[in-house]
C-alpha cells in the first residue's frame, strides 16, 4: 500500500480516537508532544493534517503516529495499515463511520456482561459453541444486535488491555439464513481495535503459544482449564489471522522477560506456514528466544482437531513441535521446492533421459565454489 493511499484510507479523525483524543468544537486537542495547559495543536479533518502553535509539531497521520509512538516511519507506515485492516474487517457490518469515529468510546465490559447474560437464551449460539467443543468456555458472549447494532449476530469475545479491562470486542457471525449467508463465520471487530485475547500474557510467562485466530487460542484456554496442557507457565495468545501480529503484540512479548520459547500454532494450509516463517523471525530477532512451530496435518486448525480428536491430539502435536529453521535455509528450501514445482511442469521433463533425471536430484547443488552455490536444472539456475 502506497503513502498517498495511506493517508487516503485512514481519516485523521480515526486515529485520534483511536488514541483516545477527540478535538474540541474548534478542531483543537491539547497536544501530546508537550505539556499542554489549554489545547493548541489544531487539527485539519480535510487534509488529515495538524499542527501545534506551541510546540511546531505538524504533519500528516503517518507522521502522527510517529511522533506519538516514537517509531521510525517504517513502523509508523505499518501502524497506519494495521489500522486501516481493522477499520476494512468491520465495514460490513456496519461499525465504522465518520460519526462513529466522534462519539465517545464505548463501554466495552458493561456490553459484554449483558452479551454474556443473553448467551444461555440464544438456543443457536450454545448450539455453535457445542459444536466447537467450547460450552465450557467462560468469557463468551452473544449479541443479537437489538439493544446493540453492531457485531450483531456474533458470539463476542473480550480483548483486554494491560490491566485486564475489556478494551474492545471480537465477533464471529453464527446466523445463516435459508441455509446459506455470505456473512456467517465471518470475522468481526469493534472500531478502533485494541487489546489482546484472551489478554495479556502473565509476566512470569515462559512458553508462549500463538494461535492464528482467537475460536483456536479459545479451543487452548478448554484444554488447559482440563489441564490437559502439561506445559509450566505457559500463556496462550492469539493473532488476528494470518496477518494479525500487531504492534500492541509486540510490545506485549517484547515486556516477557522470562519468556523462553514463542511455539507458532497456526493453520495447516499455505497462509498460515508462511505467516508463521515471517513472523517468527521478527520475533526471533524481537526477543531472542527460541521458536518453534507446530506441524498441524493439511487444512487442519486447532479447533478441527480438538473437535476431532480432543485435547490429548493437541498435547501431541505440541510434544513434538520443530524449530523453527534459520532465515537462509528456509529461502533456500523455498528456492529448491519453487524450482522442483516448475521442473515438474515443464513440457521438457518428459524429454530428459532417465540418467540426466538421477543426475539433477542426487546432486541438485553445486557446493564447489563456498561463496556461489548453484541450484540448476535444464530450465533454471
Amino acid at each position: 500500500m502506497q503513502i498517498p493511499e495511506i493517508k487516503a484510507r485512514l481519516p485523521i479523525l480515526q486515529l485520534l480516537a483511536h488514541y483516545g483524543l477527540k478535538p474540541d468544537k474548534h478542531h483543537h486537542i491539547k497536544c501530546p508532544f508537550h505539556e499542554d495547559d489549554k489545547p493548541s495543536c489544531r487539527i485539519y479533518p480535510e487534509t488529515g493534517t495538524y499542527h501545534c502553535f506551541a510546540c511546531g509539531k505538524t504533519g500528516d497521520v503517518i507522521q502522527f503516529i510517529q511522533d506519538y509512538e516514537k517509531c521510525s516511519k517504517h513502523e509508523a507506515i505499518n501502524k497506519a495499515i494495521e489500522l486501516i485492516g481493522s477499520t476494512n474487517n468491520t465495514d460490513v457490518m456496519g461499525i465504522a463511520s465518520e460519526k462513529a469515529v466522534m462519539r465517545e468510546a464505548e463501554d466495552f465490559a458493561e456490553l459484554f456482561a449483558k452479551q454474556r447474560e443473553s448467551l444461555p437464551r440464544s438456543p443457536k449460539a450454545l448450539e455453535y459453541l457445542k459444536d466447537r467443543g467450547l460450552e465450557n468456555l467462560k468469557e463468551v458472549g452473544y449479541n443479537t444486535g437489538k439493544q446493540w447494532p453492531k457485531l450483531k449476530q456474533c458470539l463476542t469475545f473480550p480483548l483486554k488491555d494491560q490491566s485486564g479491562n475489556i478494551v474492545s470486542l471480537y465477533g464471529r457471525r453464527i446466523t445463516e439464513s435459508g441455509g446459506y449467508n455470505a456473512e456467517y463465520g465471518k470475522h468481526y471487530y469493534s472500531e478502533h481495535r485494541r487489546g489482546l485475547y484472551p489478554n495479556y500474557p502473565p509476566p512470569e510467562t515462559e512458553i508462549l503459544i500463538i494461535t492464528e485466530a482467537i475460536i483456536d487460542a479459545a479451543s487452548l484456554q478448554v484444554v488447559i482449564g482440563r489441564q490437559q496442557l502439561s506445559l509450566l507457565r505457559t500463556a496462550v495468545l492469539s493473532a488476528y489471522g494470518t496477518n494479525g501480529i500487531t504492534s500492541e503484540h509486540k510490545t506485549a512479548i517484547r515486556e516477557l522477560k522470562n519468556l523462553q520459547e514463542i511455539i507458532f500454532f497456526f493453520d495447516g494450509d499455505q497462509a498460515g506456514r508462511n505467516a508463521v516463517y515471517t513472523y517468527s523471525h521478527e520475533l526471533l530477532k524481537l526477543t531472542g528466544c527460541l521458536t518453534t512451530t507446530v506441524q498441524v496435518p493439511e487444512n487442519e486448525d486447532i479447533n478441527s482437531l480438538y473437535v476431532q480428536y480432543g485435547g490429548d491430539c493437541l498435547q501431541q502435536l505440541l510434544a513434538e513441535r520443530q524449530p523453527i529453521p534459520p532465515r537462509e535455509e528456509q529461502e533456500l528450501r523455498k528456492m529448491i521446492t519453487t524450482i522442483e514445482q516448475e521442473f515438474e511442469q515443464s513440457e521438457t521433463a518428459s524429454k530428459l533421459s532417465e540418467s540426466s533425471y538421477q543426475q539433477i536430484n542426487t546432486t541438485p547443488l553445486n557446493t564447489d565454489t563456498p561463496n556461489k552455490i548453484i541450484y540448476e536444472t535444464q530450465t533454471a539456475r
